[in-house]
């Protein structure tokens, strides 16, 4: 009898599993920024659950792993230590387990913000560009500015410089401060009407972006270049390139052919965070090719497409 009641209850947790998915209510980058955190609201999940499982998603192949477990009655809140995010955006989906090790389906995706800047060849401004937030669609879901802080004296006093109320408005330009400040930092948040309350935690009604300068120097203990990403590949019309700087060094696009000859060049480039680009090689000759990125330190990252 006690064998039937416990079958019983896992059937009806896996059901439960099955039909209600888990769901992020934020993710944002840690208040020491320097790593990630995912929040799940525990009171809205489904029963029958043992522990969270946590994904992050593969920026080459566009899958999701697993990067972590938290047992369902402890802090619902996850802290990605791994996870760098001067990099670039990350997006993570979670999933509930039952007693027995049944995974009901992934929730919906949740994107970090993450800041850039670009040079904009002029010593009096510095464009500003963030990925936008993933996770609410729309301005009913919460979502009430994107707004841009600076500090001026990298002193931990931060203040409100712009503020964007269309969540496809994702750049700004500030023209009154000179980008070779060094001590000049800044950040985006988001002014949100929601209100996460993980167990056993403050609540989180923000989610924040990396912290940035146009003027960042060089780290010495990694290298500055990270990240090089190449989809599709193989490709026939459009490729798309993206890749890390930690430093604000100009960095240089070629892409070669089997012969060693530069079809394309692009210098001068300085970025701090990831820069993407869209290519156009519907008009090359088939075959295999390599994208070199370089910056002026000679630190260099390669990758072999393939033109079909």
């Amino acid at each position: 009898m006690k064998k039937l009641l416990y079958s019983i209850l896992l059937l009806s947790s896996f059901s439960a599993l099955a039909q209600l998915p888990m769901q992020i209510c934020v993710v944002t980058v840690d208040s020491t920024l320097t790593h990630n955190e995912v929040v799940w609201e525990r009171n809205a999940q489904p029963v029958g659950i043992d522990s969270v499982i946590i994904y992050s998603q593969d920026p080459a192949t566009g899958g999701f792993v697993e990067v972590g477990r938290q047992d369902f009655d402890s802090l619902s809140e996850f802290h990605h230590y791994a996870a760098n995010p001067n990099l670039r955006s990350y997006t993570y989906a979670i999933a509930g387990m039952d007693l027995v090790g049944n995974i009901g389906p992934m929730s919906s995706a949740h994107s970090t913000m993450h800041f850039a800047v670009i040079d904009t060849g002029n010593t009096t401004s510095v464009q500003l560009k963030w990925s936008p937030y993933v996770g609410y669609d729309d301005q009913e879901s919460g979502f009430n500015a994107y707004q841009c802080w600076a500090d001026d004296f990298n002193s931990g006093t931060w203040n409100l410089e712009q503020a964007t109320t269309a969540m496809n408005d994702t750049s700004w330009w500030d023209n009154q401060t000179p980008g070779t400040w060094t001590d000049l930092w800044y950040l985006v948040d988001i002014d949100w009407n929601i209100n996460c309350s993980p167990t056993r935690a403050n609540n989180h009604n923000t989610s924040r972006s990396n912290k940035t300068q146009p003027a960042a120097p060089q780290s010495l203990d990694e290298n500055i270049l990270q990240e090089l990403i190449i989809y599709p590949n193989p490709s026939n019309g459009i490729v798309n390139i993206a890749f890390s700087s930690l430093s604000f060094v100009e960095n240089s696009i070629e892409i070669v052919d089997f012969t060693g000859k530069v079809v394309y060049n692009r210098k001068g480039l300085k970025v701090i965070g990831q820069f993407s680009t869209s290519i156009d090689v519907s008009d090359f000759s088939k075959g295999v090719y390599f994208v070199n990125i370089t910056n002026v330190n000679g630190e260099n990252l390669t990758q072999k497409i393939i033109l079909q």
